[in-house]
C-alpha cells in the first residue's frame, strides 16, 4: 500500500463509505509538519481527507486527480498555507478550482 503523503507537503487520505451518497472532502493546515512517510519524504502540513461512495469510482478518481493537480503549484499551496483562517482557506480552494 502506497503513502497518501504525495509530497510537497501535501497528504490526500482517501477511501469510501457504504453510507455516503456523494463525495466529501475536508481538507486543512496542520500547525507542525507531520511525518506521514511520504513519496518524497518530506513531512506534511496540507491535507485533504476524501470520502465517497463505494458505487463513485470515477467521480473518486477524478477528485484525487484534481487535488493532486492543484498542490503541485507552488503558488497554490503557499495560499493555502498562509491562509489566516478557514474562510479565506475556502476562498483559496474556490480560486483554484476555478481556475
Amino acid at each position: 500500500m502506497l503513502s497518501t503523503g504525495i509530497g510537497y507537503g501535501v497528504a490526500i487520505p482517501h477511501g469510501k463509505s457504504p453510507t455516503l451518497s456523494d463525495l466529501r472532502l475536508a481538507a486543512g493546515v496542520a500547525d507542525a509538519p507531520i511525518g506521514f512517510e511520504s513519496l518524497d519524504g518530506q513531512p506534511v502540513r496540507l491535507f485533504f481527507l476524501l470520502v465517497g461512495p463505494e458505487s463513485a469510482s470515477a467521480a473518486h478518481v477524478k477528485a484525487l486527480a484534481r487535488i493532486s493537480r492543484l498542490v503541485r503549484r507552488e503558488p497554490f499551496r503557499q495560499r493555502l498555507l498562509q491562509a489566516r483562517d478557514p474562510e479565506e482557506f475556502y476562498r483559496s480552494l474556490c480560486d483554484a478550482e476555478r481556475s
